[in-house]
């Protein structure tokens, strides 16, 4: 009989199904010894449908594939057709399978791949299961699979599924036979399924996969032996002791006042007590929250997420340096670019691409990544059993959950209900609390009777941070337009100029755009001693080649901590993009009015040499807040929402009557009441929903003139320690009522999540997550660079979607609001010409051919606009 292939490479079946086997048998003490022989089996079992001729010689080019004839009619999804082969009451009889999880297993089988043209085969397969089932030559297929298999399977198990044939050829849904792990239009098939069993169902499929996936990767990879790569599916982590010796030297090589060694490290003391559990930890920035992560994993597997790239990438190397190189991972959109970039020597670059793979196939015992590369699988898109599977024994790391909009901070809460109920565990890490994240995850621990525990240094260090004052605050009202005026422009170059870092952080593109022009501007008149080379603009609309370079001269004009020597003057304008995602260190920060969180953030880049007891004593602010009369913001609500604002300014305008009267209470017990009175008086501004974009929002009802509340703290300076400022945004989460807009995204999202929505791709879940609001372009005016950088890359060996990440998207792509952009030529039509050119030049082989098809697909997405056009942007 011919040989079987499971992959285009000429891997046969046997073969591709014992790679299967060593990964399992490297992973299997992960899996639930009650499912471990359901997992096993499904591996077995899996690519049955593969002995299928059409897939033999259309899809896998075996020519040598015979006697069988092809009939394209007869071409039926492999996953679905592997069903078909199995003898379900063969398998019952198995100990460890049964009735109870046979019907698990044919799902995991049926569905371990998921693609549109499999749909039409679960819902309108009629015809092309009938004509197999009629197929004359289907026992030489059984006979087939039996003499590839005949080693790795016991008799009887093989064999044509008559009963589900005949259903199907008279036209029964295959998901009436095996129920689809996916899609809204399935979920009646779902509804009776218990908590139990759905754990089982997706661990079953979810560690089949996982093996699929990797042992796939392991034949295709061509830079080792299929023998050590296969070794590699499940990388063993340090053990704790290990893990708390490297972070402390770490650490001591960092800190050099104190010099010596530690004895010993808080996070020790703390996560001695509490490693065993689910962990909840609100500490400052700064206070050794990372190490005290890397510590909790406690020698297992390890996945920290962070919102933000420049964060992630600054973790994977502090990662590195406590579990070592050969044990830590990075994932976020732009991970094979950064990872090619971190080439220092010749030929090194394979090896890096190999960590990528290696991080993508989630084989590290520790992986660094941005959120989005986790979360959007709370949506539960097709496929997502592989992410939940490994989750399942891995402890999961949440850090700066604040930082994510209230759709996204919904997600993120559903993935650790997620995470916990198959038995995962969780650390949430965050400087600021969100009180309705707290809630909900408290919830978690009534419903399912799962440890939590709340670790707070901002109280159980109370002294410390009461005594920790940094920052003097000034709010200034700008009266009239959305323009910063010239006078404050010249301040900022006055305090420049006496030898400060000056940070300025607008909310827009536009804004920072505006105010670096009116800074440059002014300085060229003269009367300043500051180099220009030291005036910095930065914000989301450059490429990443451009950020890259902008990165790197902050952090070096900036450098955190700031030396007693540096007295040169500096200014940096950009937009919120700074608030988390550079570590800077600045004297003075001016800047626009945002929630109380986000200031809080911006906040913390001022002063940030300062750790333990200190006081400001400046007789002037070191932090003033541009408020604007008319909008508040310069993004006139698109930025961020009035009522966060508004509740914003009221906070701050309570702690200045808290100084000026106490009453007699601690400043919580002042705030509580206070916030209770703040709710109480909300009333929703119904008028503003759903109006169109453009329309003025109304001030929100409840609140003094906005005008007489900025006057009142125009007239004084409010100097607050960390514990005030913690404080503060703890307050600003609990004033924010239900019936609100922000807290009703959040609700809203979580209701639609519990109520079992799925999304249909993982790209569509993600886009959900991100709530992307940019298109990517390139600007006309470098249209020949563009095409020259092009036809360089088609001539080059290596030839790869990286490759193209980093020679064109890196130099030539920004991200543009996509309102106002609909309707234009995209950058295929680019390709298209330079194709054309080629063509006339007799230079289009057949190789480049090939290329140019990719090369039009991975452009079609981009958009081509003029520099001249301007877009209101965030960041």
């Amino acid at each position: 009989m011919s040989c079987i292939w499971a992959k285009g490479n000429k891997t046969g079946l046997g073969e591709h199904v014992q790679h299967l086997l060593k990964t399992f048998e490297k992973i299997k003490d992960r899996i639930p010894e009650n499912l471990r022989k359901a997992v096993k089996y499904a591996i077995l079992l899996h690519d049955l449908g593969k002995v299928l001729p059409y897939f033999q010689i259309v899809s896998l080019k075996n020519e040598d594939y015979k006697p069988f004839n092809i009939d394209r009619q007869k071409n039926i999804y492999h996953s679905l057709a592997s069903v078909l082969f199995i003898n379900k009451e063969e398998l019952e009889k198995i100990e460890g399978i049964g009735k109870d999880k046979v019907g698990l297993v044919l799902s995991a089988v049926a569905y371990h791949h998921w693609k549109r043209s499999l749909e039409e085969d679960i819902l309108y397969g009629k015809e092309k299961f009938k004509r197999l089932f009629e197929y004359a030559e289907k026992d030489k297929l059984i006979e087939n699979l039996r003499n590839n298999l005949k080693e790795l399977l016991e008799e009887g198990i093989i064999d044509f599924n008559e009963a589900i044939g005949k259903g199907l050829a008279n036209g029964l849904c295959f998901a009436d036979y095996v129920i689809p792990p996916y899609r809204l239009d399935f979920l009646p098939k779902r509804v009776n399924i218990d908590e139990d069993r759905l754990r089982s169902w997706i661990l079953i499929s979810g560690f089949l996969q996982r093996c699929d996936h990797y042992a796939s990767f392991c034949e295709e990879a061509e830079e080792e032996s299929l023998e050590e790569c296969l070794e590699k599916v499940e990388i063993e982590n340090l053990d704790y002791e290990s893990i708390l010796s490297n972070a402390k030297e770490e650490i001591n090589k960092k800190d050099k006042e104190k010099g010596g060694r530690l004895e010993s490290l808080w996070q020790e003391e703390v996560v001695e007590k509490s490693k065993d559990k689910n962990l909840i930890l609100v500490a400052p920035t700064g206070s050794g929250k990372t190490e005290f992560a890397f510590l909790w994993s406690n020698g297992g597997k390890l996945i920290y997420t962070l919102p933000i790239r420049s964060a992630v990438e600054q973790t994977f190397g502090r990662a590195r340096d406590v579990f070592g190189e050969e044990r830590v991972g990075i994932l976020h959109g732009d991970a094979d670019v950064y990872m090619l970039r971190e080439t220092k020597e010749e030929n090194e670059d394979i090896e890096k691409m190999k960590i990528y793979q290696l991080s993508k196939n989630l084989s590290y015992p520790v992986i660094v990544a941005t959120g989005d590369q986790f979360f959007p699988y709370a949506l539960r898109p097709p496929l997502y059993e592989r992410v939940y599977a490994t989750l399942s024994y891995s402890r999961l790391v949440i850090d700066e959950v604040q930082a994510y909009d209230p759709v996204a901070c919904a997600i993120v809460v559903k993935f650790i209900e997620d995470v916990a109920r198959l038995g995962g565990r969780f650390l949430l890490m965050t400087a600021t609390l969100p009180k309705h994240v707290e809630d909900r995850i408290n919830n978690i621990k009534e419903n399912m009777n799962t440890d939590i525990e709340k670790i707070d240094l901002y109280y159980e260090n109370r002294e410390k941070y009461e005594n920790l004052k940094k920052h003097k605050l000034k709010a200034r009202l700008i009266e009239e337009s959305n323009s910063i005026p010239h006078d404050y422009i010249e301040e900022i170059l006055d305090k420049a100029n006496s030898g400060n870092r000056v940070l300025v952080i607008l909310n827009t593109v536009r804004q920072a755009e505006k105010v670096y022009g009116s800074i440059r501007e002014r300085m060229r008149k003269g009367g300043y001693n500051i180099r220009e080379d030291s005036i910095i603009l930065f914000h989301s609309r450059f490429t990443y080649n451009e950020k890259q370079s902008i990165k790197d001269k902050i952090e070096k004009l900036f450098k955190n901590p700031k030396e007693h020597s540096d007295e040169e003057g500096k200014i940096l304008v950009a937009t919120q993009v700074v608030e988390a995602s550079i570590d800077i260190d600045a004297d003075i920060l001016y800047t626009e009015i945002c929630p109380l969180d986000a200031l809080v953030q911006r906040m913390g880049r001022v002063l940030r040499r300062y750790k333990e007891t200190y006081l400001y004593q400046g007789d002037d602010a070191n932090v003033h807040i541009f408020v604007f009369e008319k909008d508040y913001e310069s993004g006139k609500g698109r930025v961020y929402n009035r009522e966060l604002i508004e509740k914003s300014l009221k906070l701050l305008s309570f702690h200045s009557e808290y100084l000026e009267d106490q009453h007699g209470k601690t400043y919580k017990e002042y705030l509580d009441d206070k916030v209770k009175s703040l709710k109480e008086n909300k009333q929703e501004d119904d008028g503003n929903k759903n109006k169109g974009k453009g329309k003025k929002q109304k001030k929100s009802e409840g609140l003094e003139d906005l005008k007489e509340l900025l006057n009142n703290l125009e007239g004084q300076t409010l100097l607050l320690s960390e514990l005030d400022k913690y404080t503060l945004v703890s307050k600003f989460y609990e004033s924010l009522p239900e019936d609100g807009e922000y807290l009703k995204e959040f609700i809203k999202t979580l209701s639609i999540l519990d109520a079992g929505y799925m999304s249909d791709r993982r790209s569509e879940a993600q886009e959900i997550f991100r709530r992307i609001a940019n298109v990517s372009v390139v600007y006309e005016e470098r249209r020949e660079k563009f095409k020259e950088t092009v036809r360089n890359l088609l001539k080059k060996d290596g030839f790869s979607y990286t490759k193209f990440k980093d020679e064109i998207i890196a130099e030539f792509v920004i991200q543009m609001p996509i309102y106002g952009l609909k309707g234009r030529k995209n950058l295929s039509a680019w390709i298209d010409e330079i194709k054309e050119e080629l063509k006339k030049n007799g230079e289009l082989e057949q190789e480049i051919k090939r290329r140019f098809k990719k090369l039009r697909e991975w452009c079609t997405n981009i958009l081509i606009v003029h520099k001249t056009e301007d877009t209101q942007s965030s960041e």
